[in-house]
């Protein structure tokens, strides 16, 4: 007797009898639910946000703070997106690469029932007890991903943090799997290049507001003479002619924050200085789309550099800038404190 007759026969025998037929039922369901493959948990969707409401630091913390934010998830198997669209769209200037950070504003998620919320601004190493930069960014990191790791039952969560917490040597492959420049940054990229001719190592100053010419929100303080600044800057262009002297032949990529001491780099002649006016993001919320294009180019064409070097004398600012670009491009990076 092969199996149809046996199943008809069944039938014939349930029907009519009511318990019978709901065993009957129960068992072809159970079939039907065999037939479907196990259910799969879903993960909440992790989306590194600035926005109107909240917008923190400058370029290179923001980077840095997605490309930690994108380690944490590639270890915990999150989906990670990036919804930066201000004071401007991240994607009007970095795209893609390997990684489709990309979410459009219709899939993002504001059923705060679905959302889950998370703010974890960094502990300096005085606060964190740690005695070194990198296990206090470990130490960041470890916070950070215990916080991530404790949700569930979310559709998102939405990361309003820009925490330092990767290692420097991890910094380069996980941006590069996150980014690549759009054609229009790369044209702005290749043109700088060109001017230059050549090999070329690239310096950076950051004044703040020393000179009085960089809007940096609050007062963090300008120089209150005429010759306090002309010595700055002048001691600032002696240790740029020494790095020529050093390396002979090569053209030297200058960036700053001070548009005086940039037009006072430029009388040399060995000096490139990229087009454009500079601000920072978090304290100017209004400028064009070329103003924020200046800040990518910057960090793109150092990024490139032979060797970069960052000045530091006084009250000038230790920026992470040129650190960051040197690390985007494996390049040599040097500290010259005078």
């Amino acid at each position: 007797m092969n199996r149809r007759e046996i199943m008809k026969r069944v039938r014939a025998l349930v029907h009519g009898n009511y318990r019978l037929e709901m065993l009957y039922r129960q068992y072809n369901m159970l079939k039907i639910k065999k037939a479907y493959p196990p259910p799969i948990e879903r993960k909440p969707v992790v989306v590194s946000m600035s926005n109107s409401m909240c917008h923190k630091a400058g370029l290179c913390d923001r980077l840095r703070g997605m490309c930690g934010m994108y380690k944490i998830c590639k270890e915990l198997g999150l989906e990670y997106k990036i919804a930066h669209v201000f004071p401007f769209r991240l994607d009007d200037y970095l795209m893609p690469n390997m990684v489709n950070w990309h979410i459009d504003d219709d899939d993002i998620e504001w059923d705060k029932r679905q959302v889950a919320f998370v703010d974890a601004d960094p502990l300096p190493m005085k606060l964190s007890g740690r005695r070194t930069r990198e296990d206090n960014n470990a130490y960041n990191m470890a916070r950070l991903r215990s916080k991530i790791e404790g949700i569930n039952g979310k559709r998102q969560i939405h990361v309003y943090a820009n925490l330092d917490c990767i290692c420097e040597g991890e910094l380069a492959a996980l941006y590069h799997e996150l980014f690549k420049p759009t054609e229009e940054l790369q044209r702005q990229v290749e043109w700088n290049k060109k001017q230059m001719d050549g090999p070329y190592v690239s310096v950076t100053t950051r004044f703040q507001n020393l000179m009085g010419d960089f809007y940096e929100g609050g007062d963090f303080g300008t120089l209150a003479t005429e010759e306090e600044k002309e010595d700055y800057i002048n001691r600032c262009i002696d240790k740029v002619e020494a790095i020529n002297r050093e390396q002979p032949g090569k053209k030297i990529l200058v960036t700053s924050d001070s548009v005086r001491f940039l037009e006072a780099a430029k009388l040399l002649s060995y000096v490139h200085v990229n087009p454009g006016n500079l601000v920072h993001m978090q304290y100017t919320t209004d400028a064009s789309h070329e103003v924020y294009l200046k800040s990518f180019v910057d960090l793109l064409t150092i990024s490139d550099a032979d060797r970069v070097h960052l000045l530091v004398t006084g009250r000038m600012y230790r920026s992470h800038f040129p650190e960051t670009a040197a690390l985007i491009g494996g390049r040599p990076y040097e500290i010259i404190t005078f």
